[in-house]
């Protein structure tokens, strides 16, 4: 009688949330909705007749604006945005102070 082979698996393993371009899925969508905004606004200033440059300059803000933040999370710890914003609003909150140099 044969005995029945055990085949390991990583079945349990941690799924993964995919990449595309280098950026994780989730914040591709971010990146997405900018380059979309930029194209709309875009349109909207070519039907205005506003001068090249102008339209350039300002259409590309949120394209820029959205994919450097993306950039920013994906290459920092998750929530360091959120404790980086809290620290520009609030300071740097409650903790031991430095000591201070004596005076001589």
């Amino acid at each position: 009688m044969e005995t029945l082979r055990i085949i390991e698996t990583h079945a349990a393993g941690e799924e993964s949330a995919g990449e595309v371009w280098g950026l994780r899925y989730e914040l591709l969508w971010t990146a997405l909705g900018g380059v979309a905004a930029s194209l709309l606004i875009i349109a909207a200033l070519v039907a205005g007749g506003h001068a090249t440059l102008f339209r350039a300059m300002l259409a590309t803000g949120p394209a820029i604006l959205t994919v450097g933040f993306a950039i920013f999370r994906q290459t920092h710890p998750p929530g360091y945005d959120t404790d980086l914003l809290d620290l520009w609003l609030h300071g740097p909150g409650f903790g031991p102070q430095p000591p201070h140099e004596e005076l001589p």
